[in-house]
């Protein structure tokens, strides 16, 4: 998965999918490549990791289609009044299906579409988040 491989006792001893752990290994090649300090897997109770770049603390989770939605929501929820949420997709198509899911008129879903709208909580891909790294180190 995103080119890195993985044993099943990874996934048994870490009770993590493939997906995720790829993921947050991909991350985690992001912040040393960019010197972002960053926690380690499992670390946080709140969020995946948690990390600082120009002062500031943002809370990253990774989205996985394997498990329920409903325990990133919850996640998010908790942790967004602490600073910056971050959402972390593989891919646009992920992104655009999860998006599609903030139109459920429930509750949660419904407080965590007013928090992307006020940019507290950012949906990204990989890929942006990358890009998002390195111009923020740039600063």
């Amino acid at each position: 998965y995103l080119d890195y491989y993985s044993l099943v006792k990874w996934e048994k001893e870490t009770k993590k999918s493939t997906r995720y752990l790829a993921t947050f290994r991909k991350l985690r090649d992001i912040f040393v490549m960019n010197a972002v300090p960053f926690t380690a897997l499992g670390e946080e109770s709140e969020c995946d990791t948690k990390i600082t770049t120009i002062g500031q603390t943002m809370y990253v989770h990774i989205y996985d289609k394997t498990v329920d939605v409903s325990r990133t929501v919850e996640l998010i929820l908790k942790s967004i009044r602490n600073g910056i949420n971050i959402l972390i997709f593989k891919d646009e198509e992920e992104k655009l299906t999860f998006q599609d899911l903030l139109a459920s008129p429930t509750q949660a879903m419904m407080l965590l579409k007013l928090e992307v709208e006020a940019s507290s909580l950012l949906l990204l891909t990989i890929p942006d988040f990358e890009k998002m790294i390195i111009e923020l180190k740039s600063v």
